[in-house]
């Protein structure tokens, strides 16, 4: 596009034909993340120009303008053809520009005599935007129309919510035209997810089926013989885990997502002030703000950005040990280079040592990169540690992993939120609504209302829980809590590097965490669906039918009630110990002792077949316990000639390549989690995507609107 799209010529030392850029809002959202103003210029772009501001003419040089086809945008662009600005016009639409607004641009250059000015016209279909080869968001300007608010509003219109499945589905489209490749879909049934499903299939379908004027010109209707190699698209629904936007993480990106300004792979800090005071009455100085550049380009981020924070700050701190030792060396060369008068195996010794200064000195760029990227790096993680050691978040962070893991508690619920120097008034709402979506039984009138006391004189807003109660409720999330894996973290020794006195991380009161791998919802879905496998709770069900369980304790359990077994893990995960979980609800310390040890071998209170005993089973039930959560997922497949309303795979093949898009909103956790999933998987590609990105404080805002409603 920006070499007037043609393919750029090779192997030529010829002067690039230098241009004006001319984009929206959008159109600079989509670049931002992908060109430097260097790259840019190196492309011929000597000025980049929003398309309303104010512009003068520059007549002897060609405009590429990369704009969304908007009504205003479109008479922008006329009256630039009016104006006589450029010497040509290279007209590329983020989104397919319609027949009417073709015309528009069509009368306005036959109007201003600039017919021939027009050089070309494109439609581009880029309307979403790439923040990493893995990972893609759809829109950032007026995200607020396709957000989870928007989706979730009670009071929505059926017209409202067709216009934000349209938006979602241009860019999904859109996404898949740049991809060259038609999928095959899966979605849940019921939500927002499906509509989406249901709409993107009618508009590929559409698109296949006009084959002259078809985007997918590589691939053919019928079932070819790569048919196989095409990817899976599984669509996801917010709604499906509402725990993970709002846990507290711990690994480098998706820490600076959560605590810092981190918008489009660029992240602002605050620079601090110094220890002038202003005088008396005089205004406050205004806070420097510092941007820096998180990208591809940078090696250290590109290793590290997934890593446990500790991970990160002893790699700074060894990149600077490093970048000091390879400065001192050179100060060493410079100080014998500047001997004189010394005897003859000083001179020799200096011979030696111009071919190592030499050397050093052509290596003098590559080392002044270094140390800005260390300097970046430094005061980044500089800033995510003050925010870690202020509010306590490895704190928060351990205790979150063993709540969404089901592992014992070492400390009470009510201690942290009731805690003044634990965290913000937000950090504290998050932890307990990520108590409140993955425990196992609704917590009673009395716990819920003495936790609100809490989380009030904590200064929380209480809205948020006020949305959650409602969701938790329609979606019976109390019978079927989300399963969050096997996860957990495991404090580590103390830091080593940077617990010495020359570090530049002062990590006392931090705890080394390491993370344990573990498959978040949305992982663990993906997985089910590209393997084609069953879940591993169905053959344990179906192996414990007919198996031998040794069960002569569990046995006594079976005349509590279900909510007295839930009750009784729940209290044991708040830090109870099995006398007084006993003494409060009633029931022997043994029968308490068996339903836990139970529900840490199998996850599960259900009473499990006596030993030799072996288990009838009804039909129904059969068919009950060889569901997976993904069993239900409807089936799309496009190429089909005809509409499949089926939700059994016709390709039998596990999936090579996928995309994984959550309607509703998605996170920096997930994205990490899939990347450290594809890692396990050889041969398997993963790409992310969500219709916004969102960070937890900015997702606690949406609950809390929601929750006012």
């Amino acid at each position: 596009m920006l070499n007037f799209n043609a393919p750029p010529l090779k192997n030529t030392a010829a002067e690039p034909v230098w241009k004006v850029l001319i984009y929206d809002r959008f159109g600079q959202d989509i670049i931002s993340p992908l060109l430097s103003v260097k790259e840019l210029r190196d492309m011929g772009i000597t000025l980049h120009l929003l398309l309303h501001s104010d512009r003068d003419p520059i007549p002897d040089v060609p405009a590429i303008y990369f704009v969304m086809p908007t009504e205003e945008n479109i008479d922008r662009i006329c009256q630039d053809l009016r104006n006589q600005l450029y010497e040509s016009y290279y007209l590329n639409f983020i989104s397919a520009i319609s027949r009417s607004k073709l015309e528009d641009i069509a009368s306005a250059a036959l109007a201003a005599n600039a017919v021939n000015q027009v050089t070309k016209v494109f439609d581009q279909y880029l309307n979403f935007i790439t923040l990493e080869d893995d990972m893609f968001v759809l829109c950032n300007q007026n995200k607020e129309q396709i957000s989870y608010l928007a989706i979730n509003k009670p009071d929505i219109m059926d017209t409202d919510m067709e216009a934000i499945m349209d938006t979602i589905v241009d860019s999904l489209f859109c996404f898949f035209v740049t991809l060259g490749a038609v999928p095959i879909i899966r979605c849940p049934r019921g939500n927002a997810a499906e509509m989406v499903a249901v709409k993107l299939d009618k508009k590929l379908r559409e698109n296949l089926r006009d084959a002259r004027n078809s985007l997918f010109t590589g691939d053919s209707m019928g079932t070819g013989q790569f048919s196989f190699q095409r990817p899976l698209f599984v669509l996801a629904d917010r709604n499906l885990d509402l725990a993970t936007p709002l846990h507290h993480t711990w690994t480098y990106q998706a820490l600076i997502h959560d605590v810092l300004d981190f918008h489009l792979n660029r992240v602002s800090l605050e620079e601090s002030a110094g220890s002038e005071v202003s005088p008396a009455g005089a205004r406050p100085k205004k806070k420097n703000i510092k941007s820096y550049d998180l990208t591809a380009a940078d090696k250290f981020w590109q290793k590290h950005k997934g890593s446990p924070f500790p991970e990160v700050a002893e790699s700074v701190q060894e990149e600077l040990d490093t970048y000091r030792a390879q400065e001192d060396e050179v100060k060493r060369l410079k100080s014998i280079m500047g001997l004189e008068g010394e005897d003859e195996g000083a001179i020799s010794m200096l011979s030696d040592n111009t071919a190592k200064l030499t050397s050093a000195v052509s290596s003098l760029p590559e080392l002044l990169e270094k140390k800005r990227l260390i300097d970046l790096h430094t005061n980044v993680a500089t800033a995510v540690l003050d925010h870690i050691k202020s509010r306590k978040l490895d704190v928060y962070f351990e205790y979150e992993e063993k709540l969404m893991s089901k592992s014992t508690l070492d400390k009470s619920l009510l201690d942290i939120i009731s805690d003044p120097d634990a965290g913000t008034p937000e950090d504290k709402m998050r932890l307990f609504l990520i108590y409140y979506i993955t425990s196992q039984q609704p917590t009673s009138e009395g716990d819920l209302e003495q936790y609100k006391k809490a989380l009030a004189d904590a200064g929380c807003d209480l809205y948020p829980l006020n949305y959650i109660k409602q969701w938790k409720a329609f979606t019976k999330m109390a019978a079927a809590p989300a399963n969050y894996g096997n996860s957990g973290v495991k404090p580590m020794g103390l830091f080593s590097r940077v617990m010495n006195t020359g570090s530049q991380f002062v990590m006392e009161g931090v705890k080394n965490l390491v993370l344990k791998q573990h498959n978040l919802p949305v992982t663990r879905i993906l997985d089910n669906l590209m393997d084609m496998k069953s879940n591993p709770y169905k053959r344990h069900l179906s192996t414990t039918s007919n198996s031998q369980t040794p069960n002569s304790t569990m046995a006594k359990t079976k005349e509590l009630s279900k909510d007295i077994r839930n009750k009784i893990v729940d209290l044991h995960q708040a830090g109870k110990t099995e006398s007084a979980i006993g003494k409060q609800l009633g029931v022997k310390k043994s029968t308490v002792g068996a339903i836990i040890r139970k529900w840490k071998t199998y996850k599960t209170t259900d009473n499990l077949p006596r030993s030799g005993a072996p288990r009838k089973i009804s039909p129904r039930g059969v068919k009950m316990i060889t569901r997976t959560e993904t069993d239900d997922y409807r089936y799309f497949d496009p190429k089909m000639l005809r509409g499949s309303e089926s939700s059994i795979p016709r390709n039998k093949n596990p999936f090579q390549e996928a995309i994984v898009f959550v309607v509703g909103g998605g996170n920096y956790i997930e994205y990490q989690n899939l990347v450290d999933y594809t890692r396990t998987k050889q041969g398997k590609k993963v790409m992310y995507g969500c219709s916004e990105l969102f960070n937890a404080a900015q997702f606690l805002k949406q609950l809390s609107q929601l929750g006012q409603k």
